[in-house]
């Protein structure tokens, strides 16, 4: 609970000083809807107890696939943030090898894990530039409701189940730079936060490409979770790989 406050405090403060910064206000009602598609690799590691198990090497995780919609408005109304909502379906089975004692439990061999990550986002920003480089800055806050399941496949009595139900808010910037003439730009986007030994980081690089309303977008995601004394596991985990979007533009 300290830690959730503490990374609220620092998120209050972040909208606070965003709106007191120098922006740029919207001639008129804007926004864009957005669908992508992301192959990530899942690497890190659990520990609980002095026993650690690691995600390829012992669970042999592996790609995995993700659904991400996304929408935004941007309005002429000063002081007000613009809006993006986001929702992502991230979670999926691997099948792995361990033989060990981890969280209480003892497995024997084959083991089945699914982990769910999928989050939904509300983003509120500013945008203090908006011209051929834009950039926007403000909070992202992320609701988790998931879950880490490890279960024996010999012995399903044998199970470790970590709740990832938590709501964080995050610092949040965002850049883009318009090629002029070509349609294309690129740009980067990054919400994180650190407090203490917890720490969240979702970072996006990419190019796009306009076509009146309609966009293309390809770029590399890297989405990096360390989360402490989570049902007494320490938890962390790396996301990472490439990703393609479309949509519209309005």
């Amino acid at each position: 609970m300290a830690r959730l406050t503490t990374w609220w405090k620092l998120g209050a403060a972040a909208l606070f000083v965003a709106s007191a910064a120098p922006t740029v206000v919207a001639d008129v009602l804007g926004g864009d809807f957005r669908v992508s598609y992301w192959n990530a690799n899942t690497d890190g590691d659990l520990t609980s107890g002095g026993a650690v198990l690691d995600f390829e090497r012992d669970l042999n995780a592996d790609d995995t696939s993700a659904l991400e919609l996304s929408a935004s408005l941007e309005h002429p109304l000063p002081f007000l943030p613009n809006i993006r909502l986001t929702h992502i379906s991230l979670d999926d089975d691997f099948n792995g090898d361990f033989t060990g004692g981890f969280d209480g439990q003892s497995y024997s061999g084959a083991v089945t894990t699914s982990l769910d990550m999928s989050n939904t986002g509300l983003t509120l920003y500013y945008e203090v530039l908006d011209n051929i480089v834009s950039a926007d800055i403000g909070i992202d806050v992320r609701r988790f409701d998931g879950e880490l399941r490890i279960q024996d496949n010999a012995d399903p009595s044998q199970l470790s189940l970590i709740d990832l139900d938590e709501t964080i808010p995050l610092l949040y910037a965002g850049a883009r730079v318009d090629l002029p003439f070509t349609g294309l730009s690129v740009g980067a986007d990054l919400s994180g936060l650190k407090v203490s030994d917890n720490q969240l980081t979702d970072a996006k690089i990419h190019v796009r490409y306009d076509i009146s309303l309609l966009f293309i977008e390809a770029g590399y995601r890297v989405l990096s979770v360390d989360l402490d004394d989570i049902d007494g596991t320490d938890v962390s985990a790396d996301l990472n790989g490439v990703f393609i979007s479309s949509g519209i533009d309005f």
